[in-house]
């Protein structure tokens, strides 16, 4: 089994911030919007700031105390539904375009059982007309009002 890739937030298409202990999170090209908890916050910030996904893993694991196989279910779990949002990319290329991330179901199960935060990601769609016609993302690096080629 080789080894996971690392991540980062999908910029430019994706901005995000922490405000409050809470990641807010837009997509321009989906027109979604996204709210996480503090421990959805916690590791979208880290992924922001390129932290590694066993520091991540290791973080979470000493700020609850359950054990590292359980709580790097419930980070790859996480992980898998920021991919198929498109929030974050692998920061290599990979071999396949989609990734699939190892979860096991049971130990994901007794993390959750325990009681331990588990992050959580909340998707909105009401403004997608919006955000879809800012022509705020269909700039280059120069900046607006110069259009992308």
């Amino acid at each position: 089994m080789s080894a996971l890739p690392g991540f980062c937030i999908n910029t430019p298409v994706v901005v995000c911030e922490v405000v409050g202990g809470e990641s807010i999170l837009i997509h321009f090209d989906k027109g979604s919007y996204y709210s996480s908890d503090q421990e959805g916050a916690r590791i979208i910030d880290g992924l922001a700031t390129g932290q590694s996904l066993q520091v991540l893993t290791g973080e979470l694991s000493n700020r609850s105390g359950a054990p590292m196989t359980s709580v790097t279910a419930v980070v790859n779990r996480f992980l898998q539904l920021l991919l198929d949002e498109d929030i974050i990319r692998p920061t290599q290329e990979t071999s396949s375009s989609k990734i699939e991330l190892p979860v096991d179901e049971d130990l994901y199960a007794q993390y959750v059982a325990t009681g331990h935060p588990v992050p959580h990601l909340e998707t909105y769609t009401d403004l997608k007309d919006l955000l879809i016609l800012d022509p705020i993302h269909d700039v280059d690096a120069a900046g607006w009002p110069r259009v992308k080629p």
